[in-house]
């Protein structure tokens, strides 16, 4: 009778076990999932800061590309020798 106890017992308590293991595991991806995402998350407001920055950086270059132009008109419009009649 004990014989039959064992071989009941034994597979019990490896599948009681395999389940604890399975539930400590499961919370361990849990968490590790928890920080994935927090990471996507700053990942994807870093992307979206850096498309801005670009952006901007951009619009500058255009707005001291056009200031420069602006300046140089001046400058030769000042330096042009007027003609008086």
């Amino acid at each position: 009778m004990a014989y039959v106890a064992w071989t009941v017992l034994l597979p019990f308590l490896a599948v009681v076990t395999a389940l604890l293991v399975l539930a400590v595991q499961m919370r361990r991806m849990d968490r590790e999932l928890a920080g994935l995402r927090e990471s996507l998350r700053r990942v994807s407001a870093t992307a979206v800061s850096s498309d801005d920055l670009l952006r901007s950086t951009a619009h500058l270059a255009k707005r001291a590309g056009e200031q420069q132009e602006a300046w140089r008109q001046r400058v030769s419009a000042s330096t042009r020798p007027s003609r008086h009649r």
